[in-house]
């Protein structure tokens, strides 16, 4: 309870500084404005300042043009066949199988869960009292 009192009092303290320290959105307002007339007259003019063209002057290994030495062949023997013996034949999409309504799966997973939650896993018979069929049901309960 104490350091939550004292992460409050810090907080607060940080909120107070920074706006305390906060410009006047006039004045911020108004420079914007001022930047963008600047920018706009440039664009209508045409005429670009040295340091603007200095800022979009490329790097050097966009203008160098590239050596490309190609590799040797015999650096690289094949040791093996040059395809793929073991792919299937067809190229065609295959869906995945959908079970029905009444059909399940189980899949076994052995992870740890989580210490705040555990799993009740029941398993109960019921009889019917019309066809004298055993149906069986599981349920899944998380506390």
């Amino acid at each position: 309870m104490g350091a939550a009192g004292f992460c409050l009092v810090v907080l607060l303290f940080w909120g107070v500084t920074k706006w305390a320290s906060a410009e006047d959105p006039s004045k911020i307002a108004s420079e914007l404005a001022t930047k963008s007339n600047q920018v706009k007259t440039n664009i209508a003019t045409g005429k670009a300042s040295e340091a603007d063209l200095e800022a979009i002057k490329p790097a050097e290994f966009v203008i160098k043009p590239q050596i490309n030495t190609p590799a040797r062949t015999s650096d690289f023997p094949s040791s093996g066949p040059v395809f793929d013996p073991v792919a299937q034949p067809n190229t065609k999409r295959e869906n995945p199988i959908v079970l029905n309504v009444r059909d399940y799966q189980i899949d076994l997973l052995r992870a740890r869960c989580p210490p705040t939650t555990s799993f009740s896993i029941t398993r109960a018979i019921r009889k019917s009292r019309s066809s004298r069929q055993r149906s069986r049901v599981t349920s899944i309960k998380t506390s």
